[in-house]
């Protein structure tokens, strides 16, 4: 049986999604900062280039969804499949939020009260 790669890790996904819109709302934010590189196009290009990543992560994790072929070899069921699958998603994402819920207060920002 193959091992799941990161196109079929919900967790991996998940942070694929979210990485690319951190150095665009850092660098839209400080726009006149310098920079030890440039994106092609400007605040545009790299907008541009991050909603591309997004929608390429948004699209992997959708087609991850689709079970493969060869699952009824394995004998296990489509719907057991999907479960896995939204299982692995919905922990993933729940577990930073717990964690952030439940923070200590050293670990607050300076914007934070």
């Amino acid at each position: 049986m193959a091992r799941a790669g990161p196109a079929r890790n919900p967790a991996w996904l998940t942070s694929g999604r979210r990485a690319p819109s951190g150095p665009a709302k850092r660098i839209a934010g400080k726009a006149d900062q310098p920079r030890p590189f440039r994106v092609p196009g400007g605040t545009f290009g790299l907008w541009l280039t991050s909603g591309l990543g997004i929608a390429g992560a948004l699209l992997a994790l959708t087609i991850g969804f689709f079970p493969p072929e060869q699952l009824a070899a394995t004998g296990l069921r489509t719907r057991s499949f999907v479960s896995f699958l939204g299982g692995g998603l919905v922990l993933s994402v729940s577990i930073p939020l717990v964690v952030f819920r439940f923070r200590r207060p050293g670990w607050r920002g300076s914007r934070e009260s």
